[in-house]
């Protein structure tokens, strides 16, 4: 079974996804006191944001 999937799936694929989740996470973490106190947290259609939260809850998303 593994033979076909590796025939069709690199697991490149999963250590370049894992790598970008990494560096997302830590430069989150470094640039974390540069954000502002209210972040929008969701956009409608036009690109607006039309959801305001505290910059602590960025975290949980």
């Amino acid at each position: 079974m593994w033979d076909k999937i590796n025939k069709y799936y690199n697991p490149l694929i999963d250590i370049l996804a894992f790598l970008v989740l990494i560096l997302t996470v830590i430069y989150s973490v470094f640039h974390y006191r540069e954000l502002p106190n209210e972040v929008p947290h969701h956009f409608n259609l036009a690109g607006e944001p039309d959801a305001w939260g505290k910059r602590e809850s960025s975290l949980v998303y």
